[in-house]
């Protein structure tokens, strides 16, 4: 498991009071609709998106978007030189 996905899991599972095990069997439980049968299923309410801190890109993350753009450009500019030097 990434280990940033595990510290959102870590995170969430502590912010609803259970243990990670549990949360994460709950989460999945919920997801496939899946029941025990031991009682009504549980109502879990929606995870809550994660704050604006926790959301932050890394810096490589950032060039490599701004590198993929950069990209994505070059080759639009070539793509309508090649067309306009075609219909001549």
């Amino acid at each position: 498991m990434p280990e940033g996905l595990h510290a959102a899991l870590a995170h969430a599972s502590e912010r609803d009071g259970t243990s990670l095990n549990a949360f994460i069997t709950a989460t999945l439980a919920a997801a496939v609709g899946w029941e025990d049968g031991a009682g009504p299923p549980k109502r879990r309410r929606a995870p809550q998106p994660a704050s604006t801190e926790e959301r932050r890109r890394s810096p490589l993350v950032d060039r490599l978007l701004v590198a993929n753009l950069a990209v994505v450009a070059v080759v639009g500019v070539l793509a309508i030189v090649l067309l306009v030097h075609s219909l001549r």
